[in-house]
């Protein structure tokens, strides 16, 4: 038996890779569930995801899936991979969560660069590496874009509410105000949207072309407008301000934002998949 097939009977280069980053991600959230379950009890926080995003969790299925792929579980080992394996679990042995997130995109980083192009390895590392990139930068792209997003939503708001607006205020018909936060911007959904679109297009293994980017737009456009209706529902009925901040009404609208997501990339599945187009 060769070394290669050795090491594919013991593990799998794209399974170790897989799990140590799997590992890592949850690890960097290990201090905000540990919250959620004291505050909610294990039973609750499990059906509320632990309040990890839906998106984080499919994203994280979508990487073991490829992983564990027939044409995965034979990848051969590059010279380097266990430096990078013994890097990872010392970083996530250490308790605090940026190292676990430096340690997964590491990993990811070295997978896209020791792989080859189109193999499970590296369309697997690409869903781990943006992972952890939504985790470092998805504070800086709020804070370099939730401006310019949160003022296309307020003039939008404007233009069809007949409110008055200054900034992020918007000045109703009877002279009250609404506050409208950076928070409050599409920024943050769109972050997650983007996040599932590189998970959705390495799973199925879709082409990166014009019609795949025309459903990527389409869906972060639907979620825009979503959260701009949201708003506009604030201005026009300040008594349901609570229910459509956090309540009811809140939650509708992030299911809604879901099912769009889900229905665009359920077309780009059925149109791009290598799968759909040999059939």
């Amino acid at each position: 038996m060769s070394v290669g097939a050795l090491y594919c009977f013991a593990m799998p280069r794209t399974m170790a890779f897989a799990g140590i980053c799997i590992v890592a991600a949850l690890n960097a959230r290990l201090a905000p569930v540990a919250s959620v379950i004291e505050r909610l009890g294990l039973f609750n926080a499990f059906f509320n995801l632990f309040e990890i995003s839906a998106v984080i969790w499919f994203a994280l299925y979508a990487a073991w899936t490829i992983a564990k792929s027939d044409d995965a579980v034979c990848e051969k080992w590059r010279k380097g991979d266990g430096f990078f394996l013994i890097l990872a679990v010392v970083a996530i042995l250490l308790p605090l969560p940026m190292p676990s997130i430096a340690a997964g995109l590491v990993s990811g980083v070295w997978l896209i660069v020791s792989s080859e192009q189109g193999s499970a390895g590296r369309r697997m590392a690409l869903i781990l590496s943006a992972i952890t990139v939504q985790q470092i930068v998805g504070r800086l792209f709020m804070t370099l874009f939730s401006e310019v997003i949160l003022a296309a939503d307020i003039f939008l708001v404007e233009l069809v509410s007949g409110a008055s607006g200054n900034g992020n205020v918007l000045t109703r018909s009877d002279g009250s105000e609404l506050i409208v936060a950076a928070g409050c911007s599409s920024i943050s959904n769109m972050s997650y949207a983007l996040l599932a679109w590189v998970a959705i297009s390495q799973l199925f293994r879709l082409p990166a072309n014009a019609r795949l980017a025309l459903d990527v737009l389409l869906s972060l456009a639907a979620i825009f407008l979503l959260n701009s209706l949201r708003l506009l529902l604030m201005t026009w009925y300040p008594e349901h301000f609570d229910v459509l901040h956090l309540g009811v009404g809140a939650a509708m609208f992030g299911w809604a934002g879901f099912l769009f997501l889900l229905l665009f990339a359920g077309r780009a599945v059925m149109r791009l998949s290598p799968r759909n187009l040999s059939a």
